[in-house]
């Protein structure tokens, strides 16, 4: 049996998900490959997805060009937003560019497996020419809302961006009318909340992410705190989120409440990710910029008494569970 992953990147919290899945399936015997947009190289078995596959301009769009007006999808949809303000982490059209159902992998395969394909998949036309049985994990809510992926982007932005984001979501609920898509949720949380949603009628399980054990596990604290230049005989909560800034992940919820609790000189912050020029970070915090080494990441994990995960919403965070792997407990 062939499976085909399609995920846009195998790199941020979806990516490396569907990543570590693709992995575990090759090496318990399956035949297993991965498509992406952007590959970072990293990933076994898996492959680019190349200009060769892009919709092809004709003589007018080029024309249009020349001009420059927008011709591509994502240029139409860039302009769209446009009229909007931006106040949300990530906004996606069900539309692209690209012809993905025409790929080989896909031709061949007798499963395809989405994950996080925003900006990727054609939905009216990958969803119309796939007859095979199509297996969707949800990493956000953005399969069953129209273009924002997650709740709390919906609702902040609920006065200017209704009748856009009504639209979309009612476009894809006419895409889904086909009954060969199964749908995988990493959370019991987004399975209760794909219960309620246009997607409600479709096949569901709840599948929790897969993690290397011999890279994730107990190591001794006291080297790790040496490794990293950490203080040795204080407790350590530690934070780690790709973008510091994303309010969806809390940081500022963090740091707010770690100044109310006046925790004293024994206790310090280490926070992983990038950006943090606009925060009121405490003083005794440590930064460290991004970790893309796993082993890095699991020595980090032990070297902290506590790890903290202040999200505002969140389905099932990779760091969560590495901290778990790694003997850590989570608040």
């Amino acid at each position: 049996m062939k499976i085909v992953h399609i995920s846009t990147s195998d790199k941020g919290g979806a990516g490396i998900a569907a990543a570590r899945l693709h992995k575990a399936l090759l090496c318990g015997g399956v035949d297993s490959s991965f498509l992406s947009l952007f590959n970072s190289g990293d990933t076994e078995a898996s492959s680019t997805f190349t200009n060769t596959h892009k919709i092809k301009l004709s003589y007018l769009q080029k024309l249009k060009r020349k001009f420059g007006l927008p011709i591509t999808i994502a240029e139409k949809n860039t302009e769209i937003l446009k009229a909007y303000p931006y106040s949300y982490e990530i906004f996606s059209f069900p539309h692209s560019d690209y012809k993905v159902e025409d790929h080989p992998l896909i031709q061949d395969a007798d499963i395809i497996h989405l994950h996080w394909v925003s900006g990727f998949i054609n939905y009216p036309s990958f969803f119309k020419s796939i007859k095979k049985p199509i297996v969707w994990t949800l990493h956000d809510m953005n399969p069953f809302l129209g273009g924002f992926h997650y709740f709390g982007d919906k609702m902040r932005n609920e006065q200017t961006m209704r009748e856009l984001e009504k639209s979309l979501i009612q476009e894809k609920e006419n895409i889904y009318t086909f009954k060969n898509l199964y749908i995988i949720t990493p959370s019991q949380w987004m399975q209760h909340l794909v219960s309620k949603s246009i997607l409600k009628d479709k096949k569901q399980q709840t599948i929790y992410y897969s993690l290397d054990m011999s890279v994730f596990k107990i190591q001794s604290s006291v080297l790790a705190r040496k490794s990293f230049n950490l203080p040795e005989h204080k407790k350590i909560l530690l934070f780690v989120s790709q973008d510091r800034m994303n309010y969806r992940k809390g940081f500022d919820i963090l740091c707010e409440s770690l100044k109310g609790l006046q925790l004293g000189d024994d206790v310090v912050l280490v926070s992983v990710g990038a950006n943090n020029s606009k925060l009121n970070i405490p003083e005794s915090c440590i930064n460290i910029d991004t970790i893309n080494e796993e082993k890095q990441m699991s020595l980090l994990y032990c070297a902290a008494d506590i790890f903290i995960l202040p999200s505002r919403e969140d389905n099932l965070p990779n760091v969560m569970l590495e901290s778990l792997a790694c003997g850590t407990p989570v608040i």
